[in-house]
């Protein structure tokens, strides 16, 4: 019994070996990364430099997934989700100052025109075989850029977006690559199933007015719009759903108590299926022509909203052009990982929580452990009745 024991002591003891210090070296991964705003990014930049961590480009990351490259230890990539406005001065001189590199997601209906804002960096060449014509110095000097990419609009489609002047600065100064995020990046409602009744102001709920005094608005089941087709909810019904909502809800520590159910005929309608297609071709093939056309470049990358998506929408990605696509699966990238179905880790701009994630996926053990018991999450959608279309 002793040496059995003993044994399994020692079994243990050559099993944290292999994962704590071998596994890293001999089955190196690449942990992507993938955050939305910037906020304290420069202590964040600053962290990954000091550390040893260097951040691959597209290519150097397509290699790594090929198996023509093999990764080095600390190597990850970089990515920001939405275009957030954020971005740009959050960004531009963090990648610069500790030649970084990062891919950013655009949700491209969301960018505006009008020319960058607020930041005029410079700084040597990061990846530029030629200084002179790739440098951050000479792309942000690139006043006639700026121009180019503006407009008549005076403001964004979202002010709390990038501009595309902005976009194609971060570009050309060779610190970011651009992939697509859909047209919209929108959320819509995927049943007529009503869920129940938002009573917290943590929901996702559409007030008509921030002084909503309602008692509560209906639940019903959402999703990526890039999934199917929409689900458009009466709007007489809404409206009878929310002065009844009080009485056929209930509440329990502050939260409504989920209750499922089907509404009959005449609860709404279905957006038609050619609708429903001619969207989705905007939404993939349309965000990606913007890109293409404001960078003067192609582009083949992708994210899904949420990481929402089906077999059939991965194929009708790859179909119009997207050849890495990239998802919310929590696990690291290694040598052949399908670049259909690219994982990537939610990460916090925190250097203390940075540590302990890349130390954790940087082990392919430990990474696949937490991976498999990261919860998935599906937002859900609430409705008002004034801005119900």
């Amino acid at each position: 019994m002793r040496r059995l024991i003993l044994w399994g002591v020692v079994a243990l003891m050559m099993l944290a070996t292999w994962i704590i210090w071998l596994e890293p070296v001999v089955l190196p991964t690449v942990p992507v990364l993938f955050f939305h705003k910037t906020k304290d990014f420069e202590r964040t930049a600053a962290w990954l430099s000091r550390n040893g961590f260097r951040t691959l480009s597209l290519e150097e990351f397509r290699g790594v997934l090929r198996g023509t490259r093999k990764p080095g230890r600390g190597e990850i990539l970089l990515t920001f989700d939405d275009g957030d406005a954020s971005n740009y001065a959050g960004l531009m001189r963090p990648l610069i100052r500790h030649r970084e590199h990062a891919i950013l997601f655009l949700v491209t209906d969301r960018l505006g025109e009008g020319p960058p804002r607020g930041i005029s960096p410079s700084a040597p060449s990061l990846r530029s075989k030629s200084p002179q014509e790739n440098s951050p110095a000479a792309a942000l000097r690139g006043a006639g850029d700026a121009d180019r990419y503006a407009a008549s609009a005076p403001h964004a489609p979202n002010p709390y977006s990038l501009r595309w002047s902005e976009v194609v600065l971060m570009a050309r100064a060779g610190i970011v690559e651009l992939g697509s995020h859909s047209a919209s990046h929108s959320f819509a409602f995927g049943s007529e199933s009503l869920l129940g009744f938002a009573t917290s102001p943590n929901w996702k709920t559409i007030q008509a007015s921030s002084g909503d005094s309602r008692a509560s608005l209906p639940v019903f089941l959402g999703r990526s719009a890039l999934l199917g087709p929409s689900f458009h909810p009466d709007s007489n019904l809404v409206a009878a759903l929310v002065a009844s909502g009080s009485k056929a809800r209930t509440v329990a520590s502050g939260r409504e108590t989920v209750r499922n159910f089907r509404l009959r005929g005449g609860s709404g309608r279905f957006e038609a299926r050619s609708d429903y297609e001619a969207r989705l071709n905007l939404e993939l093939a349309g965000s990606r022509r913007a890109i293409e056309e404001h960078l003067g470049a192609p582009t083949d990358a992708f994210a899904w909203p949420w990481g929402q998506r089906s077999p059939e929408l991965v194929r009708r990605a790859h179909e119009l052009g997207y050849d890495l696509i990239f998802t919310t699966e929590p696990f690291a990238a290694v040598a052949g990982t399908d670049s259909l179905e690219v994982p990537r880790i939610g990460a916090e701009p925190d250097p203390a929580w940075l540590s302990t994630l890349l130390w954790i996926y940087e082990r392919r053990t430990l990474g696949a452990i937490l991976g498999r018991l990261h919860p998935a999450s599906l937002p859900r959608q609430t409705i008002d009745p004034e801005t119900n279309p």
